[in-house]
């Protein structure tokens, strides 16, 4: 007689993996944190933020595919002038 394994185990393993991608997903990664070449960060962005990531030592003078470095996307997209400041 061939003893069927516990769906239980299965099940648990599963969920633990969906919650841990979820988790995953919900947060970004110390690397994708200090996103100065876009728009979305700099919308969001609070001076602390950006003076966390410069002395993270994240790249402030280079400019991406369009040309901007973060000052330009700052200052298009920021409405607050200490963001702007703390580059």
């Amino acid at each position: 007689m061939l003893h069927k394994p516990a769906a239980a185990p299965i099940k648990l393993r599963q969920s633990l993996v969906w919650v841990a991608g979820f988790i995953a997903l919900s947060f970004p990664a110390a690397g994708n944190a200090c996103d100065f070449l876009a728009e979305e960060f700099f919308r969001q962005a609070t001076a602390a933020q950006v003076k966390k990531c410069l002395a993270s030592g994240t790249a402030v003078n280079n400019p991406g595919e369009s040309g901007w470095a973060p000052l330009h996307w700052a200052a298009a997209n920021s409405q607050q002038p200490a963001v702007i400041a703390a580059l």
